[in-house]
């Protein structure tokens, strides 16, 4: 999903050039596919650490892994809401399971 023209430029899924500007700010409430890819994006090339966007956005690490994973497998297009709300279906055997 990543795209390096140079050493150091990393681009994200949309092919935005990535830096910590072009990520969503602290307190992200509504998540688009666009928001999901480049916070992956920035994680996978080292941008910024799995432990600091968790902080950041008051999100686990399973949460983030389910990002990355729809990712990978589906492209940006696996990041929709419902997608990734099918995928954990599939992995509890039909159980939802809520943050509070």
């Amino acid at each position: 999903m990543l795209a390096r023209s140079s050493p150091g430029q990393i681009f994200g899924p949309d092919g935005v050039a990535l830096t910590l500007d072009a990520l969503p700010g602290p307190g992200q409430r509504r998540w688009s596919m666009l928001h999901k890819g480049r916070v992956v994006a920035a994680v996978r090339s080292g941008l910024v650490a799995l432990d600091d966007v968790c902080a950041r956005y008051a999100m686990s690490v399973d949460e983030f892994a389910a990002w990355e994973a729809a990712l990978l497998r589906q492209g940006p297009s696996g990041l929709r809401a419902t997608d990734l709300r099918d995928a954990r279906k599939h992995a509890f055997g039909g159980v939802h399971r809520h943050r509070h």
